[in-house]
């Protein structure tokens, strides 16, 4: 396993998850999560031995499932993951994010209506923050409903109008929907993103820069942006010739292919 790739995961994970952890007002948890980051970072299987000592010791308790959900996710077993967030939500996890981590763990997997069902349930419960589900519109755009996709992202872009990837995906359905000189013209704006290589990702989609542009900056990013570059730079490169293209890749699904609402 890519330690680099564990801990961003892990981090983001915590990140999200704090969110739960500050509204049930638990100091306990706040500490464990705190002295279980620590452990991650020299030996993240013990870290993972621990959760599960402390499952076997309380068993009933949601909140270490959805912690070992999140580990389960760092360590790239989705569907171990996805076992342990669903028993976090059978057992009355607290706040709604759970659903948002099972329902990427679906989509990791291809299973596009449960990650979608997913998605749903907490814009349900959660209503006044339905825009931030931006992975909503990502899902809407492999089902193939471009324009809810496209609605779907523009809402969370308006919130964050830095966000080169947001843009990207709307680009991607604006594109389905008219076609790309069109999309191109209207693509919403990210000028504040100071991501490396954002900037040159957003003048590729644009139609203003090139491929090579992209690598280069990847290339010269230096010590001064400690993130790793490539993720971004990859899945771009790779998938831009499918975005816009017809052709979608074949998802897995265990029922008839769902439609966003």
């Amino acid at each position: 396993m890519n330690q680099g790739i564990f801990m961003r995961s892990l981090i983001l994970f915590l990140g999200v998850f704090a969110t739960s952890l500050q509204a049930a007002d638990t100091v306990f948890y706040k500490k464990l999560w705190t002295d279980m980051t620590e452990m991650f970072r020299t030996n993240p299987p013990a870290a993972l031995e621990k959760i599960n000592d402390l499952i076997s010791n309380n068993p009933t308790n949601p909140i270490y499932y959805y912690f070992r959900g999140g580990v389960r996710h760092a360590f790239n077993q989705p569907y171990l993951a996805i076992e342990d967030y669903t028993r976090g939500i059978d057992l009355k996890a607290p706040g709604e994010d759970i659903y948002r981590h099972r329902s990427a763990e679906w989509l990791r997997l291809g299973y596009l209506d449960k990650a979608l069902a997913d998605l749903d349930t907490m814009a349900n419960r959660w209503p006044t923050q339905a825009f931030q589900l931006w992975e909503r519109g990502v899902v809407c755009y492999e089902l193939g409903d471009y324009e809810k996709g496209a609605r779907q992202l523009v809402k969370y872009g308006e919130a964050y109008e830095h966000d080169v990837e947001n843009s990207v995906w709307i680009l991607m359905c604006q594109a389905k929907v008219e076609n790309l000189k069109r999309a191109r013209q209207g693509m919403l704006p990210a000028a504040g993103d100071q991501r490396v290589p954002m900037s040159q990702i957003y003048a590729m989609f644009k139609g203003t820069g090139t491929a090579q542009q992209v690598l280069d900056a990847a290339a010269n990013s230096g010590p001064r942006d400690p993130r790793d570059p490539l993720f971004m730079l990859n899945f771009t490169l790779g998938f831009m010739p499918i975005s816009l293209a017809t052709a979608r890749p074949r998802w897995r699904s265990s029922m008839p292919r769902s439609k966003c609402r």
